[in-house]
């Protein structure tokens, strides 16, 4: 499902967290300090920069209760899955802390960058990782592994 971003008309949002501009280019996503995915928005000749998992919320998880924030549920900032969000509360958050940093290694995050490349992100004892691949077929042979040695620390 693609929507218009509330706001920012001139740009589209999936489920999946791609976000196209009126050209039908994808945006890039850039990693903040702390891991979470970060992206410009152009209006009027300005940039207004947002966190992808709050533009996710905003535009495709209903927030009756008017919550502020929104939290990662198993505390990966690479899961932007619309599964893994909701809104929040900071005492609901607070409560949600531990998850991420529980174990060393996060699930991961699979991109397309504009150049026909594959990347995929994710995180190992705090740090920031990521690979990039030629086909979408070698990525996600990437991701099973990687996947399965996260499931492996869990259980």
């Amino acid at each position: 499902i693609k929507m218009k971003i509330k706001g920012f008309e001139d740009y589209s949002i999936y489920e999946d967290g791609r976000v196209i501009n009126k050209h039908g280019r994808i945006m890039k996503c850039q990693l903040n300090k702390d891991g979470y995915k970060r992206i410009a928005l152009w209006k009027d000749s300005k940039p207004k920069t947002f966190f992808l998992h709050r533009l996710l919320a905003i535009n495709f998880i209903p927030n009756p209760e008017n919550k502020y924030s929104v939290d990662h549920e198993n505390r990966d900032p690479l899961d932007n899955s619309l599964e893994n969000l909701r809104w929040a509360t900071r005492e609901e958050q607070n409560a949600n802390r531990g998850g991420i940093w529980e174990y060393p290694i996060t699930k991961g995050s699979l991109s397309k960058n504009n150049k026909n490349n594959y990347r995929y992100r994710w995180h190992e004892d705090k740090i920031p990782m990521w690979k990039h691949f030629k086909t979408l077929e070698l990525a996600q042979a990437f991701e099973i592994e990687h996947l399965k040695t996260y499931e492996l620390q869990i259980k």
